[in-house]
């Protein structure tokens, strides 16, 4: 197969493509379009400057006893987004995103997921690291050769193999298990079969909820959109917007909101804008990978069918078959 065709193929899997270069959409009209009107499908974005209690009128929650499945919502690889209907989307901005805020979580104890983004190859991102608040509590877990966990700031040693030995507001235990060299697995187990799970394969970082309860979830609001229906909602929790990259900058973690991770670095931080990859490097890296679609297609294999094009852009991506173990 040539490699355009390739290309062609493994574009389709949903990644956001833009038109500039590395650069910060506080150059492109803030994110809302090249000049600087508020892009395609959105009327009104975000709330009022300083902003930070979210209104009442979010999406009532399905029913008392409704679930999601973790098999369809969170982040994975190289990043691909999934709302709790289970829509697929990519935002490749390099920048801290609430993936999920939820101040009804745990009566009252207020739940927050954040996600570190970080560049790849100068031009794609991937999930570096995670942060989840609970009450006054926060776990943060990042990948790497030696995958790192800090609880509330202070690192945690000897996480392999770790049975409950971390325990969020003194009511939810997190497991830690080592699957393999590079699969590390950490659930914050939140009652019966509800689960934060949290997995990291090399230096790569995935989140997803297990199981979840409107109960627990039905007014969170995020990179994951409305529980009850999916849908990709602003900080005004009214307007709809599809467009992924005016999505994104949405949900990056603004100034007036709690910092959860235990550092800031050389990171993108509001009110500088999520750095997005160009269209164009993009494809010339894809252009570039050794690995075949055919292979890639190979290697992930064993992948749910939902997920088989999301593996195979990232295998494509990162020019590494391993890319598959973290699916």
């Amino acid at each position: 197969m040539k490699f355009s065709s390739i290309i062609t193929k493994t574009l389709t899997v949903g990644i956001a493509l833009f038109s500039s270069s590395f650069v910060s959409a506080d150059d492109r009209g803030n994110g809302r379009g090249s000049d600087g009107d508020l892009g395609t499908g959105i009327d009104v974005i975000g709330a009022p400057e300083g902003t930070t209690a979210y209104p009442s009128y979010f999406p009532s929650a399905a029913t008392p006893t409704s679930t999601r499945d973790a098999s369809r919502n969170g982040v994975t690889g190289d990043p691909h987004f999934r709302t709790w209907s289970g829509e697929s989307y990519d935002f490749h901005g390099v920048c801290d995103l609430v993936l999920l805020k939820n101040t009804q979580f745990g009566e009252g104890l207020g739940m927050d997921i954040h996600v570190r983004t970080m560049v790849m190859f100068k031009m794609f991102s991937y999930v570096d690291s995670t942060s989840v608040r609970i009450g006054n509590d926060t776990l943060e877990v990042k990948g790497g050769e030696k995958d790192i966990i800090w609880m509330n700031g202070e690192q945690v040693v000897d996480i392999d193999d770790n049975e409950d030995a971390i325990v969020l507001s003194s009511k939810f235990p997190v497991s830690i298990k080592k699957l393999s060299e590079k699969l590390t697995e950490v659930r914050i187990n939140l009652g019966g079969n509800e689960e934060v799970v949290i997995k990291t394969w090399g230096k790569m970082v995935s989140v997803s909820v297990s199981h979840a309860s409107s109960e627990n979830f039905g007014t969170s609001v995020g990179m994951m959109g409305a529980y009850s229906t999916g849908a990709k909602l602003g900080r005004d929790g009214i307007t709809k917007i599809e467009d992924s990259n005016i999505f994104g900058q949405e949900w990056q973690v603004l100034p007036t909101e709690a910092k959860l991770f235990h550092e800031i670095g050389d990171t993108v931080q509001s009110p500088v804008s999520c750095k997005i990859p160009s269209s164009h490097e993009m494809r010339r890296r894809l252009l570039e990978a050794s690995v075949t679609l055919e292979e890639a297609k190979m290697a992930c294999g064993h992948v749910a069918p939902a997920e088989v094009d999301l593996c195979t852009f990232d295998i494509m991506a990162t020019n590494d078959v391993d890319s598959a173990g973290a699916y």
